[in-house]
């Protein structure tokens, strides 16, 4: 009970919220609370709304199913958003359990085999053990299992996600066995989700005293100031597009950002000894970091949408495929590893070092970059933009590389040209210098427009042409917006949505001061619009990249996203 009252004592203290509000219900509803080593456990994952009992009892022996694990893990998220389930023939729009699998799915938690997710199965330990690990983002695969008498037991498919928990110290075993392929009862994973959460925030507001341990943020609006936290942070999924705030406090643990929106995660004057990861699935999101905080290293291991990071930190890490823009940030040293994977530095940032370490990526500089390594295995890297690259090594092993920065020094120790439309191309085993001036319409680049539903993650409508890398992006994307003006009002079956699209249209043809004042009419309604594609001299070479423009109306989620990719 200690994890619990802590919480309620804090939220007292400083919101001065009543218990109930804290509380879905209260373990004295129950006939058969356990009395034993579980006991706590139980009530806590009762009153936090974790666990539901029926006929006034909750059945603490008995073994958790799959679609009973997904509800509790959405409850304690606090997920919504649902992805299409259809493909899965085993989860009828009927049962009770369908929502809750579908905002497991939308999570990432729960992946099926593709047609089946087996609900109604019950949940094995070493399975339960690798879903927590997906929805707390443990990746610390360190532990040594070898303590346990039956290691060989555990499948090699849930191997990592149980080494995470064991190193994290939130499964231990019976001493000398883990029993990675039993069944886990009720009061087991209520133990589990003890171990990993001590607290539950539901309510918004401003927190200054917190419980020990991990805490789970499940609401926007939430702020902490002048603590310290001993245990990791989650923005959790219930937060959405809504803000959270570190001020003046000390995270000794990580900061995992599951939930949040544009300009919505605040690192003010706070200092963070784990990693900050973010993950969010369903939408846009940006990390702010200000006011003389101290973070070492931000992770982007999960996305579906833009993610902007903005103020000085040491490393970055983009292991996903999506596009991150750096807004006003100063970074050390950032590494890609994922394939298609996109990074825009705006006019106002610097990085020392990029790594690229895999395919399809794209690099698009307006600020300052020191250097940028293509690193062995990496084919088809554009480096573009009306920045500054002072260096670039193309490793061995590396291929197809393409520079387009201005007087950029290029070592090229791979097998192929490293491309460029300023000045010659760099042969294998040389270096030289890229030129001032573009060369041409020799480099040629794709305009693609889409509009997705952020609800069902379905595009719409996509319209594309292609264009000389030296077109004006604006006067494009006036035209493009025109022609398809029909098929994209289309795409939104709300009629305040085509409303205003059409005044968005409108406003975007007109002038910069047109644009701000259709932002600031509809400011409740736009989560997000990306102010480079404002600048009426860029060219599409200097915007390759992602785009997005995010709308919230009715409770639809609208995303227009402008994609411009070299070909």
């Amino acid at each position: 009970m200690k994890k619990i009252l802590g919480l309620i004592l804090a939220m007292a203290v400083v919101l001065s919220l009543s218990t109930a509000a804290l509380a879905a219900n209260s373990g004295s509803d129950y006939s058969d609370i356990p009395t034993g080593w579980s006991h706590d456990a139980v009530v806590a994952a009762i009153e936090n709304g974790l666990l539901k009992g029926y006929d006034g009892k909750v059945n603490p022996r008995g073994f958790l199913t799959r679609a009973e694990m997904a509800a509790v893990i959405v409850r304690a998220f606090g997920g919504t958003k649902q992805a299409d389930i259809s493909a899965f023939k085993d989860v009828g729009t009927d049962k009770w359990y369908y929502g809750e699998m579908a905002v497991a799915v939308q999570m990432g938690i729960f992946e099926g085999d593709g047609t089946r997710l087996r609900p109604e199965d019950n949940i094995t330990r070493e399975q339960a053990a690798l879903v927590l690990a997906r929805a707390f983002k443990l990746t610390d695969t360190g532990a040594d299992l070898s303590v346990f008498q039956d290691e060989d037991d555990i499948s090699s498919w849930a191997r990592d996600g149980v080494a995470a928990i064991v190193k994290a110290g939130y499964m231990r075993g019976d001493g000398k066995n883990l029993n990675p392929k039993n069944n886990i009862s009720r009061e087991e994973f209520a133990q589990l989700m003890y171990n990993l959460v001590s607290g539950y925030v539901t309510q918004a507001g401003t927190l200054n005293v917190v419980p020990a341990g991990n805490l789970v943020i499940r609401v926007p609006g939430v702020t902490l100031e002048n603590v310290t936290i001993n245990g990791d942070i989650i923005v959790g999924d219930g937060v959405g597009s809504g803000d959270f705030t570190l001020k003046n406090c000390t995270l000794n643990g990580r900061l995992v950002v599951r939930g949040g929106g544009a300009d919505t995660i605040y690192i003010i004057n706070t200092g963070i000894g784990g990693s900050v990861i973010i993950s969010r699935r369903d939408g846009a999101v940006h990390v702010s970091v200000d006011g003389g905080s101290e973070v070492k290293k931000i992770v982007v291991d999960d996305g579906s949408d833009k993610v902007i990071i903005s103020g000085e930190f040491g490393d970055l890490a983009i292991n996903c495929d999506v596009d991150v823009e750096l807004r006003r940030a100063a970074v050390d040293n950032v590494t890609i590893s994922a394939a298609g994977a996109g990074l825009l530095v705006d006019k106002d940032s610097t990085v020392s070092d990029i790594d690229v370490a895999a395919s399809g990526v794209q690099v698009n500089v307006a600020g300052k970059v020191t250097l940028v390594h293509v690193k062995a295995g990496a084919a088809g890297t554009v480096i573009a933009g009306s920045g500054r690259v002072e260096n670039v090594t193309a490793e061995a092993g590396s291929s197809d590389t393409r520079v387009d920065t201005a007087g950029t020094i290029v070592v090229n120790n791979s097998s192929t040209p490293v491309k460029t439309n300023k000045g010659s191309d760099i042969a294998p085993g040389t270096t030289g210098k890229t030129g001032e001036q573009d060369a041409g319409p020799a480099a040629y680049y794709k305009l693609t427009l889409s509009i997705s539903d952020g609800v069902k993650s379905i595009t719409r409508s996509t319209a594309s042409t292609t264009l000389s890398g030296s077109t004006p992006f604006y006067a494009q994307a006036v035209m493009l917006l025109e022609e398809n003006r029909a098929a994209l009002r289309d795409a939104f079956p709300d009629a305040a949505a085509r409303d205003i699209l059409d005044a968005g249209i409108a406003a975007y043809q007109g002038s910069d001061a047109d644009w701000e004042s259709f932002v600031d009419l509809y400011g409740d309604v736009i989560e997000e619009h990306d102010s480079d594609l404002l600048n009426r001299d860029a060219t599409l070479a200097q915007l390759i990249g992602t785009h997005v423009f995010t709308y919230n109306v009715n409770s639809n989620t609208y995303t227009v996203t402008i994609t411009i990719s070299a070909i």
